[in-house]
């Protein structure tokens, strides 16, 4: 039996996982990754969320956030 619910007003870790359009190779380079970076910074900032953990790789990301 699945006991799972979502409750949004309590503070949990959220597992969150995004891929490139079309499975691109696009964040390979830095310059990607920064803007990427910069991105999800200005993000957590206007959420007043915190990222506790994150791995790029060339095709995806995951991050707990």
């Amino acid at each position: 039996m699945d006991r799972r619910r979502i409750c949004d007003d309590a503070l949990y870790t959220h597992f969150v996982t995004f891929s490139v359009t079309r499975r691109r190779q696009l964040l390979d380079h830095d310059y990607a990754k920064r803007i990427l970076l910069g991105v999800l910074n200005t993000q957590l900032e206007s959420f007043s969320a915190t990222c506790v953990g994150f791995v790029v790789m060339p095709k995806h990301v995951h991050a707990l956030i």
